[in-house]
């Protein structure tokens, strides 16, 4: 869609500069490039954008934008261009809640090329499960709860790929934030998921904590070495990912 609209933005802009809708048109334009991989023209149109954001209400809807573009970014592994949109956002606003937030989200970047953080915990049938067990695969570790509409509309997908490549090494391990046990086993049972699944109010270890996750759904690729490779893939990006190491 951005890129279908990202003609029709750039004659807005050039047509009518002060236009009321202008933070529309540079929002399409921001994202068609992002789309479009081109990162450094994204970033531009970023700056452009952010600039003219300089009032304390304008900051939610900097943030949430940052946030599409940031991870957008992140998906297709351009990371020092995700940490760009963060610094510039951060630059913008002083909001202890939203600095704190961003802050979070640089940390969970810095995590890519680093061993993963040691995980142990006990597993929604009490086994004792490690992630270190698991080395010599590339392992998905999803961040979701059974309340998170995008986390549930994403498992037939995850399904499909653990089939493909569950005999090629690859793995998921689900770490659900549901508040309680009940509603994740029924959903596991009545979906028929085959990975591993911790519940991390109950597995003896605060994953979201060591992951530093605020929102989901929330996903870390860690590779066969034991180091996170990737972050927040899912869909076309993460089978795309897995056709070129697992073929």
């Amino acid at each position: 869609w951005f890129l279908d609209c990202e003609a029709a933005a750039k004659r807005y802009l050039r047509e009518k500069p002060d236009g009321a809708v202008r933070p529309m048109a540079q929002i399409v334009a921001t994202m068609a490039r992002a789309k479009a991989g081109q990162f450094e023209d994204a970033l531009t149109n970023y700056r452009d954008l952010m600039q003219g954001l300089t009032k304390e209400e304008q900051e939610e809807f900097a943030a949430n934008f940052a946030d599409s573009l940031a991870e957008s970014a992140t998906r297709a592994g351009e990371f020092k261009a995700a940490r760009e949109v963060y610094e510039i956002l951060l630059s913008r606003f002083s909001n202890p809640e939203l600095r704190t937030k961003v802050r979070d989200d640089l940390a969970r970047l810095d995590m890519v090329g680093k061993p993963a953080p040691t995980v142990i915990a006990k597993d929604l049938e009490g086994e004792t499960f490690r992630l270190a067990e698991l080395k010599g695969k590339y392992v998905l570790i999803d961040f979701w709860a059974t309340w998170c509409a995008p986390c549930v509309a994403e498992t037939p997908a995850l399904k499909k790929l653990h089939d493909t490549y569950g005999t090629r090494g690859f793995e998921i391990v689900g770490v659900s934030l549901d508040e309680t046990t009940a509603p994740l086993r029924d959903f596991v049972k009545a979906r028929k998921i085959p990975w591993p699944q911790i519940h991390n109010l109950t597995c003896g270890s605060d994953l979201q904590a060591t992951f530093g996750v605020s929102t989901i759904p929330a996903t870390f690729l860690v590779g066969p070495d034991g180091t996170v490779e990737r972050l927040e893939l899912r869909g076309d990006s993460l089978e795309e990912f897995l056709k070129a190491k697992l073929p």
